[in-house]
């Protein structure tokens, strides 16, 4: 008896060290798609944040929520940050806290069915119908004063306006917007050039781990460098950069 004793508590012990050996998780929201996003860990951004979070001992799990709302849940700690988001939110959501070094800059487009015409800026889109995600502020604060769009509340409603010809433009990210047409397969749809705009984007912390936040921007520095960064990329978005 006092063997078996002596071993279960050798087994709870041991279990007890691998628990905490797991690290905390953190719980950021991603309002991307693939390939940026997947869901499952292996989406471009997922990979590069995952591993900076990794070599700082924490684990991510990523959450899908809609844009605005995850945006709110961040800000107000329920979830504890957002995965990549454009520089400058924090104005408006002054609980979170930018990891300053950029994930990758993604190029904004306008996304048409209908005859290609050259994005010569925001007010190219003054004569036709827009649709946007909502909680996209780039999109927003640019199109103020100039159109008025029509919100969605995720890509698949975006594409699904479009096909419907209830917009003669929808805006989205480049890759993103590439992978869900060719996924669908919408060959009319095309990205229009140029980009409306390119953007830097960068993971935000919710305030209570501020402490975290120049540690996961050193990691994000040395998986740049190391050929972690590359790999991921070619991996992922480089299918994509072929077509």
């Amino acid at each position: 008896m006092r063997h078996l004793i002596a071993a279960l508590a050798l087994f709870a012990m041991s279990g007890l060290s691998q628990a905490d050996s797991a690290g905390e998780v953190l719980v950021l929201n991603a309002a991307g798609a693939p390939p940026l996003i997947n869901g499952d860990g292996s989406g471009f951004v997922e990979r590069v944040v995952g591993e900076a979070f990794r070599r700082n001992g924490f684990e991510l799990r990523v959450v899908r929520l809609p844009a605005e709302r995850g945006l709110r849940n961040a800000n107000a700690g329920i979830e504890d940050g957002e995965i990549g988001r454009a520089a400058g939110i924090e104005k408006r959501y002054p609980n979170l806290v930018r990891v300053p070094e950029a994930i990758i800059t993604l190029q904004l487009v306008a996304f048409s069915r209908k005859q290609p015409f050259n994005v010569e800026g925001w007010s190219t889109l003054r004569p036709y119908r827009v649709a946007i995600i909502k909680g996209w502020k780039v999109f927003e604060d640019n199109l103020r004063g100039i159109v008025a769009p029509t919100f969605v509340d995720d890509a698949d409603q975006l594409f699904n306006v479009l096909e419907r010809d209830h917009a003669d433009v929808v805006l989205y990210e480049r890759w993103m917007g590439l992978a869900f047409s060719r996924e669908r397969g919408l060959r009319d749809v095309k990205a229009l050039s140029p980009p409306l705009i390119s953007l830097d984007i960068f993971t935000y912390l919710n305030k209570k781990h501020m402490a975290l936040v120049p540690k996961v921007a050193a990691a994000l520095r040395v998986i740049k460098t190391d050929g972690t960064y590359r790999q991921a990329f070619e991996e992922t978005i480089g299918p994509l950069s072929r077509r």
